[in-house]
């Protein structure tokens, strides 16, 4: 009994050491997504909230501009020294000069849309991910605890079962007389009533008168 009792408490003592160990685990892993999480969303406000002008695509566009008005306005002057202005021809250089300046600033802001709907995709599905992480953490260590609760519960009943059968095993001695020893009565003179006797013969008249002698005896 006591060799199933301590293996019961080694069992439960196991347990609870493996839980400990489990939960430290899950501690250092919800640390790890709440950082990824704070991560995700400062890059999502820096990345969203840049400022389209700075970026290298859009400065390469405004460049290509300028460059496109230079040279119209360059090559417009150019005419005008030859042949002369005219209004007309003045007013279709700005004409076009806006309209370089209109596309571009089309573009910009379409690759500024396009942009920031990836960011916020990437940034939806990072963060979806993290969540995924976490509802498994939490799925897991509720199952844990289930566990747990049950294990104690088997461990405990376990413990009660070895403790009733041990204390079964201590039966109370039978009181009541065999037909055996009263069949030998008086053949131990060491046993005043021959409960102790093992012969199976019925005694003689002698021997119950004798024994008839010793109940006076002890009455007396």
């Amino acid at each position: 009994m006591i060799g199933a009792l301590i293996g019961a408490g080694l069992g439960l003592a196991s347990s609870i050491a493996g839980g400990i160990a489990n939960r430290n685990a899950r501690k250092k892993q919800e640390q790890m997504i709440a950082q990824q999480q704070k991560e995700n969303q400062a890059w999502y406000d820096r990345k969203y909230n840049e400022d389209p002008t700075k970026r290298a695509d859009t400065v390469r566009l405004l460049t290509q501009m300028q460059e496109q008005i230079k040279n119209r306005n360059k090559a417009a002057k150019g005419r005008q020294a030859v042949m002369g202005g005219t209004d007309d021809s003045t007013t279709a250089v700005k004409e076009a000069n806006n309209k370089t300046l209109a596309d571009t600033t089309s573009q910009i802001v379409a690759a500024n849309d396009a942009r920031k709907d990836n960011i916020e995709q990437q940034y939806m599905n990072r963060k979806n991910q993290l969540q995924n992480q976490q509802m498994g953490i939490d799925a897991e260590k509720a199952a844990d605890t289930a566990n747990a609760v049950a294990g104690v519960a088997g461990t405990a009943a376990n413990i009660a079962a070895t403790i009733d059968s041990g204390a079964g095993a201590k039966k109370a001695p039978n009181m009541n007389v065999t037909q055996e020893q009263l069949n030998g009565i008086a053949k131990n003179s060491n046993d005043v009533l021959g409960l102790k006797a093992k012969a199976t013969a019925l005694p003689s008249e002698g021997e119950l008168n004798s024994l008839g002698a010793k109940l006076q005896k002890i009455k007396a």
